[in-house]
């Protein structure tokens, strides 16, 4: 009885021993097995940030042969010395670039102001002392257009001067008086603004001439001398001699007045405002000290209207004074008056 409980024991110690031998084991073995597995996640960590840096060495390498590629052709280019033949072409090129005909062999295109044929370029004879002046002028009136014309004048507090036609009839009475009324010149232009009957013989010239200044005084109480050319002193029409027309006006005490500013807003009625405009701001305006501009308030006038707060606008913008011609404005002439004797 006694051996039996004594071998239970032994072999209960035995079981023991092997499970806490086995339990050793496998602790033992645990721990080689989480160290091996550390080591070989370092490894492989190292393998690909080994490879990686290779790569970004490789990429860079790269990058900096590449840009030692285009450096390299400009570092180690360099410019042949100038034999004779290379100095003198490097002599003669900027000769030829500065030559127009090198540039281009177009014909050039004149500017709108320099395309209007009739009348010859203006000439200019009048005083440059003082603030410059710009005079607005309106020929062939009175008719619709001329009440039009002084409401935009009105608006502005600007006087102009208007070379006026016989035009019968109360509501024409009415504008020419209301011309003088409201502080603007009245001039004289023609009595029907005919050229075969105006410019027909020195008789006919002379009729026509004091025939529209005894409209004007009849109508408005004012002997004007100030007096304009049907077509202007440089006109190309008349069958008589300019000379003795001018002659006559010289004699009598009158004083002509041409234009260096023409809108040709007759030429052109159907231009636009910006067209017009630029006829009288693009290049002419600026060349002269005193500007007299060319306008018209014919019945058909209507793009004339239009442009006219924009060119009075345009005048004060540069300072210019806008007047009224007087018998003492400076005279601007095509054909000068005092070259005839």
């Amino acid at each position: 009885m006694k051996k039996s409980v004594m071998r239970r024991k032994i072999m209960k110690n035995k079981v023991l021993l092997i499970c806490s031998i086995v339990i050793v084991i496998l602790a033992v073995a645990g721990v080689t097995i989480r160290s091996m597995s550390r080591s070989r996640s370092e490894s492989k960590k190292q393998v690909i940030a080994t490879e990686s840096g290779g790569k970004q060495q490789k990429t860079s390498d790269k990058q900096q042969a590449e840009t030692e590629g285009k450096k390299d052709p400009e570092q180690n280019s360099s410019k042949p010395e100038p034999t004779a033949e290379n100095k003198a072409d490097a002599t003669e090129a900027p000769t030829q670039e500065a030559s127009p005909e090198a540039v281009s062999t177009e014909t050039p295109v004149p500017a709108a102001s320099e395309a209007v044929t009739p009348p010859p370029a203006p000439i200019t004879y009048s005083e440059t002392e003082g603030n410059r002046k710009a005079y607005l002028t309106f020929d062939d009136g009175t008719s619709k257009q001329t009440d039009k014309i002084l409401d935009v004048l009105k608006q502005y507090n600007v006087k102009a001067t208007f070379f006026v036609t016989a035009q019968e009839g109360e509501e024409n009475a009415r504008r020419y008086r209301r011309i003088v009324e409201e502080g603007h010149s009245i001039g004289l232009h023609s009595v029907s603004h005919n050229y075969k009957q105006v410019y027909a013989n020195l008789d006919a010239f002379i009729t026509d001439v004091e025939g529209i200044r005894q409209f004007v005084l009849n109508t408005t109480g004012v002997d004007s001398h100030l007096y304009r050319f049907p077509g202007g002193s440089s006109n190309q029409v008349s069958t008589v001699s300019m000379d003795d027309c001018i002659r006559y006006l010289n004699q009598n005490g009158y004083r002509y007045f041409d234009w260096n500013v023409d809108t040709s807003d007759t030429v052109n009625r159907h231009q636009s405002v910006d067209e017009l405009l630029s006829k009288v701001f693009g290049t002419v305006v600026d060349k002269y000290h005193n500007c007299v501009i060319l306008m018209h308030d014919a019945s058909l006038q209507d793009i004339t209207v239009a442009a006219l707060p924009q060119i009075i606008e345009g005048l004060q913008a540069r300072g210019m004074e806008i007047l009224p011609i007087t018998e003492n404005t400076p005279v601007v002439q095509h054909k000068k008056a005092d070259s005839v004797q």
